[in-house]
């Protein structure tokens, strides 16, 4: 018998819009606010962010390849015309 796991919790617009204002808020703004929309727009977990290597990120297509211990995710990435 399968024990009953917790569902996920997402975030509502308002709560991941607090997270970008407070990543511009930062010592590092662009850094985090990258960090913060890698997270939002692709639902990566931190160890495959902390993992994340250059060669994985395509800038001129928009998308970030996950490689995670069973799977390989390819996230299209969104552009905003501000920083965050």
């Amino acid at each position: 018998m399968k024990t009953a796991r917790p569902l996920p919790v997402y975030l509502d617009r308002e709560e991941g819009d607090a997270l970008l204002d407070a990543a511009m808020g930062s010592r590092y703004p662009e850094r985090d606010c990258a960090i913060m929309r890698v997270f939002l727009q692709t639902g990566c977990r931190l160890n495959e962010l902390v993992q994340l290597e250059i060669s994985q990120v395509n800038l001129d297509d928009g998308y970030v390849r996950f490689v995670g211990k069973e799977y390989l995710l390819n996230q299209q990435l969104h552009r905003s015309a501000g920083v965050c």
